[in-house]
């Protein structure tokens, strides 16, 4: 079975421009700069053909990398009040004996970024958070013991 990987409708849109722009323009810029070496006489001891032929290779990794990812791509569609935490959810929480309540929205691992309070579904707390409800604690595992949020809103 293939894992559905969440994606924002404007990161599909990103990833759909960047393969066509891998496929094309960046596919044809290396395949230029090989056939120049081909007419090189020692092609074998030529470390600038052996750069190419590691660049072309990385660069068709990439496109099977992307072309994988939106084939299994499911968007994330615009998330409105719910009555339980989903992919798309933003939740306000606080940690149970805390005042100081913490903004997060639930993406998939390709969107997720910490720094602007998106976290992946697939990462701990946006495990423990799927499903649960308003008012609704939860415990979450971490090396340095236990922590318990309480899901304050869930927008």
């Amino acid at each position: 079975m293939v894992k559905k990987v969440f994606v924002t409708l404007e990161k599909f849109k990103n990833l759909k421009q960047e393969i066509k722009i891998l496929k094309t323009k960046e596919r044809k810029d290396i395949a230029d700069k090989l056939s120049e070496y081909r007419d090189s006489v020692d092609l074998v001891e030529d470390t600038a053909y052996t750069d190419l032929l590691q660049e072309q290779a990385d660069l068709e990794e990439k496109i099977t990398e992307i072309e994988g990812l939106l084939e299994t791509a499911s968007i994330i569609k615009e998330s409105k009040a719910a009555s339980k935490v989903r992919v798309g959810s933003t939740v306000v929480i606080r940690a149970v004996g805390s005042q100081k309540k913490t903004k997060i929205q639930i993406v998939g691992s390709v969107d997720a970024d910490p720094e602007k309070n998106s976290i992946s579904n697939e990462s701990p707390l946006g495990t423990t958070l799927l499903g649960r409800k308003k008012d609704d604690i939860v415990e979450l595992e971490l090396p340095t013991g236990t922590i318990k949020y309480k899901i304050v809103d869930i927008l």
